[in-house]
């Protein structure tokens, strides 16, 4: 009795399609993850904007004499964030609403340089149409968006966005801002 073969290696060709087929969905599944991550740093970056501006906004309110000073304006431009001099706030002593409007800014920047990548903020005005001033602040928070650029291969450049003056440092970098608008 003779048996005849006809499909010989049929079967390890379906094998290696399938392979081809798994291995190309995985690709898609990894290609897929790292977008995911990137949207979440940048999703956590704006969580954390969103609650230090909100806990500053907290800070001004609870010193309502320094909103009136116009002490927690801080302007739209770059200035060095230099430790206030005043030992009022550690000592026990009484302190005046200027000198706690120093301190609150000062934390509240150096806690985004800690927590943001080149995290910084800045106080202004709100101003309607005809430039008068509202009595609104806007609480802006800028950080750099480092997965923007992987391996630094794109261009850098500042959101158009962020209208602040900001120093030379701050122009070679992939810039974001997030912006808070409320009434002390």
């Amino acid at each position: 009795m003779v048996t005849l073969r006809r499909q010989t290696g049929v079967g390890m060709i379906e094998v290696l399609v399938a392979l081809l087929i798994s291995a190309i969905a995985l690709l898609g599944l990894a290609g897929l993850q790292i977008t995911s991550l990137k949207y979440q740093k940048m999703a956590h970056f704006r969580a954390l904007a969103s609650q230090s501006s909100a806990d500053m906004a907290d800070r001004i309110r609870a010193n309502p004499m320094a909103v009136k000073e116009k002490n927690y304006v801080t302007g739209e431009k770059f200035l060095a964030n230099a430790k206030p001099k005043s030992k009022c706030v550690n000592s026990g002593s009484v302190c005046t609403a200027q000198q706690i409007a120093k301190v609150d800014i000062y934390n509240w920047r150096r806690d985004l340089s800690r927590s943001l990548t080149n995290g910084w903020g800045d106080i202004t005005s709100e101003k309607d149409a005809a430039k008068n001033d509202t009595g609104g602040l806007i609480l802006t928070v800028y950080f750099s968006e480092t997965n923007k650029c992987p391996g630094g291969d794109c261009e850098r450049r500042v959101d158009p966005l962020c209208t602040a003056k900001l120093g030379n440092f701050w122009q070679e970098l992939t810039l974001r801002c997030f912006k808070t608008v409320f009434v002390p």
